[in-house]
């Protein structure tokens, strides 16, 4: 069913983008929840049987609590497509400057995000990525219409997002994943992403969650090692 729903997502949008064509190999990788099932669109009248959401997000929503639950009407259009370097940057910069506001200057953090943005200049778009299954232990159990997919990667200093996904994203899932990769390699010594993700779940997360978990967001830099999620203040 849901190998079908790639079919859907490819041909609802495909036609309209000049994209690269191929299989690119993993390496460091971004994942995506895919699930199938009957759910409002972005104009939120017309049902659509899919919904797509980086894993960084659905955890962030459904574990921590720490995303409202409606991810609101941001799903890309061609024209976001053909500016989103700029989209990107420009969400990518607020939230840095909230976690700063929050956390004071950082180094890392900024280092993290102005890389992120960088990237944004060098997306790559193909038809099909191999799956990285660097995912590791989720923090939360999928239910059974769900899948783990893969959504892009970092190859050769560019990131590499699968065509496929691309009608079921919005601006704020390729900002997550840019700075998912782009902080990759401060937590690489970890077997799983799971602190990867914990990182870009601060960074999209409500003001309120940062503030209570402010203390876990500075062990999580500190030592670059995922925060046992029952630790998390939830909201």
């Amino acid at each position: 069913m849901l190998k079908k729903i790639g079919l859907i997502l490819l041909f609802t949008f495909g036609s309209g983008l000049a994209l690269a064509q191929g299989t690119t190999t993993a390496e460091d990788g971004g994942h995506g929840v895919l699930c199938s099932g009957v759910y409002r669109g972005s104009d939120d009248r017309n049902l659509t049987p899919f919904k797509l959401e980086l894993l960084d997000f659905y955890e962030a929503r459904n574990a921590y609590g720490a995303m409202p639950r409606d991810r609101g009407h941001l799903v890309l259009s061609l024209a976001d497509v053909r500016n989103l370097n700029s989209h990107v940057c420009v969400v990518l910069r607020n939230r840095m400057r909230r976690m700063e506001r929050i956390l004071g200057q950082s180094t890392e953090v900024a280092n993290a995000f102005r890389s992120a943005c960088g990237l944004a200049y060098r997306v790559k778009w193909v038809g099909t990525i191999e799956s990285t299954q660097d995912q590791g232990n989720l923090a939360i159990k999928l239910p059974k219409n769900c899948e783990i997919v893969q959504i892009g990667k970092r190859h050769n200093g560019r990131v590499i997002l699968n065509d496929q996904m691309l009608p079921g994203m919005t601006v704020n899932d390729i900002g997550g994943l840019l700075l998912h990769e782009s902080s990759h390699p401060y937590f690489d010594g970890n077997k799983s992403t799971l602190a990867v993700r914990q990182f870009v779940m601060f960074a999209f997360a409500r003001e309120s969650f940062l503030r209570k978990n402010r203390h876990l967001l500075e062990q999580l830099i500190q030592t670059r090692r995922p925060i046992e999620p029952a630790r998390f203040n939830v909201e």
